[in-house]
């Protein structure tokens, strides 16, 4: 997406790798949350297996594309793209950003969530 939809908006940036995959398409929707602090922690969960994922396929970075209010969720997660480009201001910006994949990813992931498990593997404690 950010190639095909994105490329005027981040001055013709153009990423190609097999490394690189990219998510722009990351939603968690508020109303599935029962809970203060379940779309905080279904985010967290989520970008867990986003890294966790990528590290399996060997990767090296995720890029996407995302707006303020995501780049803040990022931020509490432990998981903060590096920022490529950006367009508009404040909340209403759109951005372009990056994120390395590597186990000191996903151990940052894991610190700002208290997360202490694979979320691709199973558990006992989940089945």
């Amino acid at each position: 997406m950010s190639q095909d939809y994105f490329t005027a908006t981040f001055d013709g940036t153009i990423i190609e790798s097999a490394l690189i995959w990219e998510c722009t398409r990351f939603c968690v929707e508020n109303a599935e949350a029962d809970a203060p602090g379940d779309v905080q922690r279904i985010t967290a969960e989520l970008l867990l297996g986003m890294c966790e994922t990528g590290l399996s396929a060997g990767l090296s970075k995720i890029a996407g594309v995302f707006d303020g209010n995501a780049l803040h969720a990022y931020q509490r997660s432990g998981w903060t793209p590096h920022i490529l480009g950006e367009q508009g201001r404040s909340d209403t910006a759109t951005f372009l950003g990056m994120w390395n994949v590597t186990d000191e990813s996903a151990a940052a992931i894991r610190k700002a969530s208290g997360l202490n498990h694979s979320v691709l593997e199973p558990s006992p404690d989940r089945a």
